[in-house]
């Protein structure tokens, strides 16, 4: 079954966790494909003990013009440059497994997950 990348859905699969619903089925509004995946990057930074990192490199995950750069970053987090633009890509790297196995949660082939991706991503500009 296809859906839409902007409301998340899944059926009661027992491949997924109590702390992967984040919210209820019968919620009136569901968290996004993106919320959701933030919201799953979190958890895994916070539990790592990462929290403080995260914070700081969340804006930079889509580039945002807003985001601090990553000189200024690694002066707050006490980090060179150059572990900011690793721990950057990380995130960037561990964002986009989530993302596609997410999508492959909800679609019946790998063509459709890289169909819904390249929507997802035109849908942002991106």
């Amino acid at each position: 079954m296809k859906v839409s990348l902007f409301s998340r859905h899944h059926a009661s699969s027992s491949r997924h966790t109590a702390s992967a619903r984040r919210t209820p089925l019968s919620s009136p509004k569901r968290p996004t494909l993106h919320e959701w995946t933030m919201s799953a990057l979190r958890e895994e930074y916070v539990a790592s003990g990462r929290a403080r990192l995260f914070e700081h490199l969340q804006n930079c995950l889509a580039r945002d013009e807003s985001a601090l750069s990553y000189a200024e970053i690694a002066a707050q987090l006490k980090l060179t440059e150059a572990a900011i633009k690793m721990a950057v890509q990380r995130l960037r790297n561990r964002y986009r497994e989530l993302l596609r196995r997410e999508i492959a949660e909800t679609v019946s082939t790998a063509a459709e997950v890289e169909e819904e991706l390249r929507h997802l991503f035109a849908a942002f500009g991106g």
